[in-house]
């Protein structure tokens, strides 16, 4: 058997936010929209991680990776907005290896559809972490 590598998402909390109803919304939001997307990226791994493993001969150790992503935000508001930032921590299997921050802001033009803006800064934010933690997770399979 050859390499086996998956990704899932771990934690994903709201630290702080100026509106308390968002640390249950944000996290089910996040883990919705981030969750195919680690998924789809072990199942792309995993089929060019067996197709290398057939070309080699004879076959090396095998190497099996156990990737998780935990964020933690914190949701502000701020003069002519809302600004998401989150603290992310890579982890293989329970060793954690890399932590980082982004953040993302967005003007609030209309007050009664904040939620839909507290929403978009919030994925915005979680695509840009996803993004950077595919490539180091990548860094780490080589």
């Amino acid at each position: 058997m050859g390499d086996t590598t998956s990704a899932s998402l771990g934690t994903v909390g709201v630290k702080e936010s100026f509106d308390p109803k968002y640390k249950s919304t944000i996290p089910k939001l996040i883990r919705t929209k981030l969750d195919k997307k680690l998924k789809d990226w072990t199942t792309a791994t995993q089929k060019r991680l067996d197709a290398e493993a057939a070309k080699q001969k004879p076959p090396g150790a095998p190497k099996n990776k156990d990737f998780s992503l935990d964020l933690n935000f914190s949701l502000k508001k701020t003069d002519k907005g809302v600004q998401a930032v989150v603290t992310s921590s890579l982890n293989d299997g329970d060793k954690m290896f890399a932590t980082g921050n982004s953040s993302s802001s967005t003007e609030v033009r209309n007050p009664s559809k904040i939620d839909d803006d507290v929403e978009a800064v919030a994925e915005d934010v979680a695509n840009d972490v996803w993004t950077k933690a595919a490539k180091v997770f990548e860094g780490r399979l080589k």
